[in-house]
Formats: C-alpha cells, sequence, structure tokens
C-alpha cells in the first residue's frame, strides 16, 4: 500500500526499525544492542516524539494511548539498556516489541490517518517530520568494546 506523503518519512523510519528489529531478534547480543541504543539516541526517540505530538490528536483515543504507552515501554527498555540493565533474553523482548509496534503503526494507525485527517492536518505532519528516513545503521563502524 502507497502511503500518502506526509506519512512516508515516518513510513520510512518504520522500514529502518523493522530492519533492526529482526536482527535483535535473529542474533541478540552486545553489538545489536548497541545498534539499538545508537538508533536510539541517533534518531528513535526524536522520531516517537514526532509520532506523539503529531499522531495522538488524531486517532481514537484508544489508539492514542496505545502509542503513548508502548513509547513509553520502548523508551524503559532503553533507559535500561544504557544503564547496563538487560540480558539477551531482553534484546530478543525488544526485537519483537519494535516489531509489534510499528507493524501496528503501519497497518492500523497509519490508515485511520490517511483515512481520516484533513488535508490540512496531513500537511502539518508533512512539514514537521520532512522528507529523511532513518539512516540505516553502519554496524561495521560500530565500537566492540
Amino acid at each position: 500500500m502507497k502511503r500518502h506523503p506526509s506519512l512516508q518519512s515516518l513510513s520510512r523510519d518504520h522500514h529502518a526499525v523493522l530492519s533492526l528489529a529482526n536482527r535483535l531478534q535473529r542474533d541478540p547480543n552486545d553489538q545489536r544492542l548497541r545498534e539499538f541504543l545508537d538508533l536510539w539516541s541517533r534518531d528513535l526517540e526524536a522520531h516517537f516524539e514526532e509520532e506523539e505530538r503529531l499522531l495522538a490528536k488524531l486517532v481514537k483515543p484508544a489508539d492514542g494511548e496505545r502509542l503513548l504507552r508502548e513509547h513509553a515501554r520502548i523508551r524503559q527498555f532503553a533507559t535500561a539498556a544504557a544503564r547496563g540493565m538487560f540480558d539477551l533474553s531482553d534484546v530478543v523482548r525488544l526485537g519483537d516489541i519494535l516489531r509489534t509496534h510499528v507493524r501496528w503503526e503501519e497497518r492500523h494507525l497509519f490508515p485511520y490517518i490517511e483515512q481520516n485527517a484533513s488535508e490540512a492536518e496531513l500537511s502539518e505532519i508533512g512539514r514537521s517530520t520532512g522528507p529523511g528516513p532513518i539512516r540505516p545503521l553502519q554496524t561495521e563502524f560500530l565500537s566492540l568494546s
């Protein structure tokens, strides 16, 4: 399904997150966790803030609550990981949570917004999110320490 142009940047970000989620589940290790933390600090935290600011107000209250709740849960994982309070089973769980969240947004939240938001609301999303996606991680350059 082709996304409305205003949601395409967020949707491209989701592709990068799904790719990381697959790696987290397929090969849970410290390097994968560092990839998540790099993506989190570089792009994903800002992505969440954009979605919360721009999208939560355009959806049904229950969906807005789910968006905020799932973002809070992923933030908790990021905080725990940054503090070293993570083990390999948490890495696999994080991958599953990221995958489930992104798929829900792509399959449920975005179609709802495309069908129900006004052109002015969609234009605001497009202006605020800009054209650039999250850059793919360059894992070969990540420090192994």
